[in-house]
Order: C-alpha cells, then structure tokens, then sequence
C-alpha cells in the first residue's frame, strides 16, 4: 500500500541554511585531558552537527542556542550531610525533621563563549 502524501514524515528546515554562523569557543571541562581532542555531537532538526571542546568553532546560531541551553538539575542542599558531621553528628533539629520543601538550581553544562556572529 502507498503512503498517501499527508503522512509522509514532515521535512524540517537544515539549520546550516535557515541560521546565521557563530564563531565560538567551547571551554573544555574540569577534569578532560588536555592531550586528548574531545567532541560533543549536536543534533537539530535530525541533523548532526560536532563541536570541539578547547576549540573555536563555527556552527549555525540554532546548534550553538541548543548548547546555551543544556542545563542540568542539582540539589544544593546536597552538603547537608557536611554540616551534619562538623555539629558532632548530633542530627538535625526538631522543626526540620519533616521539612520536605526542597529547591532546586539548574546549572549550565557548558561553558560557550560567543566570539563573533558572521
């Protein structure tokens, strides 16, 4: 049977024809070794596209925008435990036994550094 021409896959725009180029610089990260060529792949819209950590690169404005955006979750509350044990562990106090409010703070998982948009 032939797929009729409305339930064909929809085709979504290259973003290396549709976004302007951006030269950026993409930090590399705490512990990755200097000696080694570490790349991250990207894709928008079903294309691929690679960044190159400790490098300047040139992507389009849409793959750099997916970088800038990629963030992650954490608890700062996480040191709790350390306080604990510098108080003698002598645990918490009455009023936040039961305390379940927590807050969570999202951080950036690179670091991109625009250098010019051409």
């Amino acid at each position: 049977m032939a797929v009729s021409e409305s339930r064909k896959a929809k085709k979504y725009p290259n973003p290396e024809t549709s976004s302007p180029l951006v030269d950026f610089y993409l930090e590399r990260q705490q512990f990755m070794d200097p000696a080694k060529r570490y790349t991250i792949p990207i894709y928008v819209n079903g294309y691929k596209f690679e960044a190159e950590f400790g490098k300047k690169n040139t992507l389009p404005a849409d793959v750099v925008a997916v970088l800038r955006q990629a963030r992650s979750a954490i608890h700062p509350t996480a040191n709790t435990a350390k306080v604990e044990i510098a108080r003698g562990g002598e645990g918490r106090p009455q009023n936040q036994l039961m305390d379940g409010t927590q807050s969570i703070q999202y951080i950036n998982d690179y670091h991109v550094v625009i250098e010019k948009e051409l």
